[in-house]
């Protein structure tokens, strides 16, 4: 999943005439990551606070079935509580759980996960409990932040948490370590731009062995006079191994640009435009997890928004003869490339919007298992639809977003199938975002 684009949205205000104070304790975190408190059955939502806080809150806003409030002060603070590694966190939307302590965030995702099954898929489930991850700082993959002209000067940052304003930035503890000076550097080199002649809107960076990738993209046209700027950048910050500046019909590349990675023994290319998990070790824990769903009488599989094609090839390596469907064609190339890099020849890719072409596959040939990894929008109805006129025997589905993942799989049971297994990933500690891979059969008759 993509972070930096998923964002809470904010509820509507409606702003009270006198402020209104209420005391009391929060006693659960509802999705989204702000304390529930209850004030003589109305539900109030108050965001940086954790179960068991006692405390006092102005109701900012006030709805028929639920209020917002500010906290205002922590009477009584939760044993549940830690204090924040990051000076912008509650300014920044990025983190949402850093005062939380980690044990703590885990259990809350949990429930995310069970409570969704529970109201949404009407699912009598206990989920199990979350595999945790043993790296909860420094663990992004990669980060972009917006580009934004502060008075005279260019600088780097994140959406903040009211999502109306801008937090220029010189560090990311989830990022990167707190000595490393990357963003310091990167608001330097940005501060030397000229705001004038077409500024980048993004900067987005990977991380390299031993270094950074950094990219710069632009609305217009790569600044000419920028490419020297690049290539001193790279000689003044050892850690910076490539820059890539890109434009709508231009794309410039300083130093080591390629991008690759190694799961599970397959070692894989890939876009930094195009879509990767962002937390290597819980990736390869869920891509585990996902192969031990297979059972070994597995001949078949269709792999669906397959990507750069992981779980496509960890399938074919294992004999089983696989189809990957993804829609971007540069993906698709990718992938492609990947199988023959890697000597694999029972993956083969096709490029399609998954709604418009899986009635066509289904109906060609006996699939023993559909894998699914949608976006966070969940699956398109034709989907489901095409599913579940085909019943294949085992669907295993990985989402980044309970609510749509619960929606999808009420469709699912009421097609016939039944859930076999659930199991959540902390791939974002810190936030409120979890990974769940679900695996669901159909009864034999």
């Amino acid at each position: 999943m993509n972070l930096d684009s998923a964002r809470n949205k904010p509820r509507p205000i409606n702003k009270l005439p006198e402020p209104i104070k209420i005391r009391g304790s929060i006693d659960a975190i509802a999705f989204g990551g702000q304390g529930i408190l209850r004030d003589n059955g109305f539900v109030v939502f108050v965001p940086f606070t954790a179960p068991g806080d006692e405390v006092e809150i102005e109701l900012t806003c006030k709805k028929k079935q639920h209020g917002e409030g500010k906290l205002l002060q922590i009477v009584h603070p939760s044993a549940l509580r830690t204090e924040a590694r990051c000076p912008y966190f509650e300014t920044c939307g990025g983190c949402q759980f850093q005062h939380l302590d980690y044990s703590a965030q885990v259990e809350i995702k949990r429930k995310f996960i069970e409570d969704s099954l529970k109201r949404i898929a009407l699912a009598s489930i206990s989920v199990g409990p979350i595999v945790p991850s043993e790296k909860t700082w420094a663990y992004r993959e990669h980060v972009r932040l917006n580009v934004r002209l502060q008075g005279q000067t260019l600088v780097a940052g994140y959406v903040g948490q009211e999502h109306n304003t801008f937090i220029s930035v010189s560090q990311c503890p989830i990022f990167h370590a707190e000595n490393d000076p990357l963003l310091s550097d990167l608001q330097h080199f940005l501060a030397q731009l000229d705001p004038e002649r077409d500024p980048p809107t993004y900067a987005r960076i990977f991380k390299r062995q031993n270094g950074y990738l950094l990219i710069l993209g632009f609305s217009n046209n790569v600044p000419k006079e920028l490419l020297e700027k690049a290539e001193d950048a790279l000689r003044t910050h050892p850690t910076w191994k490539g820059i890539i500046l890109s434009a709508p019909n231009e794309t410039v590349k300083v130093g080591e640009t390629e991008c690759s990675l190694e799961v599970l023994n397959l070692k894989l290319q890939f876009s930094p435009f195009g879509f990767i998990q962002n937390h290597a070790e819980q990736s390869k824990r869920l891509y585990e997890h996902v192969l031990d769903q297979i059972p070994p009488s597995t001949q078949r599989a269709l792999d669906l928004y397959c990507g750069i094609g992981v779980t496509s090839l960890l399938l074919a390596k294992r004999g089983i003869e696989t189809l990957g469907i993804e829609s971007h064609p540069d993906t698709v190339a990718m992938a492609e490339q990947n199988a023959k890099e890697n000597g694999i020849d029972r993956a083969t890719f096709y490029c399609g919007k998954a709604e418009t072409v899986i009635g066509r596959f289904l109906k060609q040939s006996n699939y023993d298992v559909v894998l699914l990894n949608p976006p966070r929008t969940g699956l398109d109805a034709q989907v489901i639809s095409e599913l579940i006129a085909a019943s294949p025997a085992r669907l295993i589905y990985v989402s980044c977003m309970p609510s749509t993942l619960a929606r999808d799989i009420a469709q699912l049971i009421k097609g016939g199938y039944q859930i076999e297994n659930v199991q959540g990933f902390d791939m974002f500690p810190q936030t409120t975002h979890v990974e769940t891979v679900v695996t669901l059969i159909r009864p034999l008759a």
